[in-house]
């Protein structure tokens, strides 16, 4: 057994899956977008902090000390991306997407007519300053269950390109398990879905694989659940 240390470096694509309010991928002919279309992606944890209890005695003394465990409430993700993907949008926020007369996807609208909904976000990273072995490896990301999508800040019309900026929140518990797709490799080598399934109650999983990342997508495409 080997302790796999990664240096990991750019991000190579995300891919978004949409959710049902149980957090389980919707198979169907829009449920699925990858995009190489983003600047970065960051994401936060956000910690509730455990009960500090300090009382002192009647010399003014401390005399009773106690913290409870700090507990993980959620992570935030912001995703900042390169162009405007209505799609994309759509899927994060629940606004419905413009269409064109031909049936394109053009535009997407802010309003108080956003739907709930939830989706999946995964992002490579390329490991570099390592050996490829029999395959290339790469640092593998899933927040499994997302939700509370929105535009986050202003949208800036001006001379420079504009980049877009997009938040949501994690929920928890999840049902990704061991995943769609396939995104790992099983005792034979062989893609697979996840060899040790995501917990319910993980907010984030960060792995290395052997298997390359999926080509982005021309906007939302069916997901075909494989494992």
């Amino acid at each position: 057994m080997t302790n796999h240390r990664s240096a990991v470096i750019r991000g190579k694509v995300a891919r978004f899956t949409r959710l049902n309010g149980c957090g389980v991928p919707v198979s169907n002919t829009k449920g699925t977008l990858a995009t190489d279309g983003y600047v970065k992606i960051t994401i936060t944890q956000q910690w509730q902090e455990g009960v500090d209890t300090a009382v002192k005695n009647a010399n003014g003394k401390l005399d009773v000390t106690d913290k409870t465990k700090d507990q993980l409430k959620r992570v935030e993700v912001v995703m900042e991306f390169t162009r405007i993907d209505p799609e994309a949008i759509s899927l994060v926020d629940g606004n419905p997407t413009i269409l064109n007369a031909k049936g394109d996807s053009v535009g997407f609208g802010m309003g108080s007519n956003a739907t709930d909904v939830y989706f999946g976000l995964e992002t490579w990273q390329d490991i570099t300053n390592t050996a490829c072995g029999t395959a290339k490896p790469y640092f593998h990301y899933t927040v499994p269950y997302l939700g509370n999508g929105k535009i986050d800040g202003e949208v800036v019309i001006q001379e420079e390109t504009a980049s877009f900026t997009m938040k949501a929140e994690s929920y928890a518990p999840n049902s990704w398990g061991a995943s769609p797709y396939l995104v790992d490799l099983n005792a034979s080598d062989a893609a697979a879905g996840l060899f040790t399934p995501i917990d319910p109650n993980e907010h984030v999983r960060g792995q290395r694989t052997l298997v390359a990342p999926p080509a982005p997508t021309a906007g939302l495409v069916p997901l075909v659940v494989t494992p």
